[in-house]
């Protein structure tokens, strides 16, 4: 089905966005880390205000596009005590008034809103969110920092959500629209790359040797493989299914610039992940061509470069080159002693010491205080330890309700439009699963204590967003809502 409807307004917006975060980008070089406020909020209101007075459906696209290039902007954050603002919450902000101003206007007091499981889980997961606020008052650390992630952690990452379910039950082709948007991300990474790459030397060497300084959009590496793992199954969806074919050329780019910052982020967790997903598509029947090819791409790849072979085999097994060097590197050494403290702060404070309270108290239960870990370096862990138990459960709870629903949705009779869509987002779910086993994806990373990065969160709730409202649509009971263009 061709995506005809405001196409155009799409790429025109797009293409402003752009050009305002290039020249942030260039007034930041030239004129100071602060000038981006400046750049990214003052010219862009006239345009906002257009949208804001019109429809915010194709704002919100360009946002989500945008995403990384965005929040690569986070490290201009100004203090306000232990809250700190970064562009990217002011854009967000704006987005919410926006978008706000349009449900206002559009709103039928007259429809009954039902919510479903997932959207009654998730209310649950925001209420026990509330006790990791009161209840580090009473513990030896009490810091205020929590405020701060709750802010961007849950509330922006939670009305988010309910923005685009709000759109995506009124607009026509709004899920086209979304998965092109969520494509171009990998573009806006790529963009990120050019000038911390370009520090960093490109050749894979001093790529390995900068990794914790380089995010390709984010704080660092981590915590864009989360946003590789759950990207990576659909561009590869864009990229082989026909309904994207007028497309397929940005699809087939988008999903080699993802594929490639992948490798150069020298991410244990990010390999075993594109493995897995990699595996799990190859059961797909259509992706079986596009599988071999892209087996036989790594493996060309691999051959000619096979002198830097050794920085991944180092990522995995460390030093283990004598007979007294370890078999894992630090950092995975570092991570099973995290593991350990982020278990002991689950049974001693099952509600959780607030968010980016992991750091105080491994200064207190760590074995080495003196290390700044951040996070317990697991995804359930850093959720469970930083907003309590119940909630940890609540959102172990709706990925399970976000895979079953997906799993329904991929069954539906083969003419029913995105029924193969789900197959993918069912393996995003898995790989994001995966990932958080393996490494720390929290709602909301502090990055050195100072300022938020969570567009990550925000691409994996888009995801649950389009995956609830067809659930919704198809065999729930949904409100008598239908698509407008």
């Amino acid at each position: 089905m061709r995506l005809e409807n405001g196409k155009k307004l799409f790429w025109i917006e797009l293409t402003i966005l752009c050009l305002y975060v290039a020249v942030s980008m260039a007034a930041m070089k030239l004129l100071g880390r602060y000038s981006v406020f400046v750049i990214l909020t003052l010219p862009l209101l006239p345009f906002l205000g257009y949208f804001f007075f019109i429809d915010c459906t194709y704002l919100i696209l360009g946002y989500l596009a945008l995403l990384p290039l965005i929040q690569h902007f986070s490290g201009s954050a100004v203090s306000i005590g232990d809250f700190a603002i970064t562009p990217h919450m002011i854009i967000q902000f704006l987005l919410l008034l926006a978008a706000l101003r349009s449900f206002l206007a559009t709103y039928d007091g007259r429809a009954l809103w039902r919510l479903n499981a997932f959207d009654k889980t998730l209310m649950a997961f925001v209420l026990f969110t509330f006790f990791s606020l009161i209840f580090p008052y009473s513990l030896p650390v009490n810091h205020e920092k929590r405020w701060l992630l709750f802010y961007t952690g849950i509330f922006e990452t939670v009305s988010f959500y309910y923005i685009l379910v709000y759109l995506a039950a009124r607009k026509e082709n709004f899920t086209d629209k979304i998965l092109l948007a969520l494509v171009l991300t990998s573009f806006s990474s790529a963009i990120a790359a050019i000038p911390e790459l370009s520090e960093a030397g490109f050749t894979p060497l001093n790529i390995f040797v900068a990794r914790m300084r380089i995010g390709f959009g984010y704080h660092n590496t981590n915590l864009f493989g989360i946003q590789s793992a759950v990207m990576f199954p659909i561009v590869f969806y864009t990229m082989v299914n026909p309904r994207f074919r007028q497309y397929r050329a940005i699809s087939f780019l988008s999903f080699f610039l993802l594929s490639l910052l992948s490798l150069l982020c020298f991410n244990r967790g990010t390999f075993i992940v594109m493995a897995v997903e990699v595996f799990l598509l190859y059961f797909i029947p259509r992706n079986k061509k596009a599988v071999h090819w892209f087996l036989a791409a790594i493996l060309a790849a691999a051959v000619y470069f096979n002198r830097y072979l050794i920085f991944y085999l180092y990522r995995f097994f460390g030093a283990a080159t004598g007979n007294n060097s370890p078999l894992l590197d630090p950092s995975a050494l570092y991570r099973l002693e995290a593991w350990k403290v982020g278990l002991k702060i689950l049974y001693l404070y099952p509600f959780g010491v607030g968010g980016g309270g992991f750091q105080y108290e491994w200064q207190i239960h760590g074995p080495m205080p003196t290390l700044f870990l951040g996070t317990p370096h697991e995804l359930f862990l850093s959720i469970g330890d930083d907003y309590g138990v119940l909630t940890m459960l609540s959102f172990m709870a709706m990925l399970v309700i976000a895979f079953v629903y997906a799993f329904k949705l991929s069954k539906a009779d083969a003419t029913k439009e995105h029924a193969e869509f789900f197959k993918y987002a069912m393996v995003s779910i898995i790989g994001f699963v995966v990932y958080g086993l393996l490494t720390d994806g929290e709602l909301s990373h502090l990055t050195g204590s100072i300022f938020p990065n969570n567009g990550y969160t925000l691409i994996l709730f888009t995801l649950f967003a389009l995956i609830t409202t067809h659930a919704s649509r198809n065999f729930l009971k949904a409100p008598n809502v239908s698509p407008s263009s």
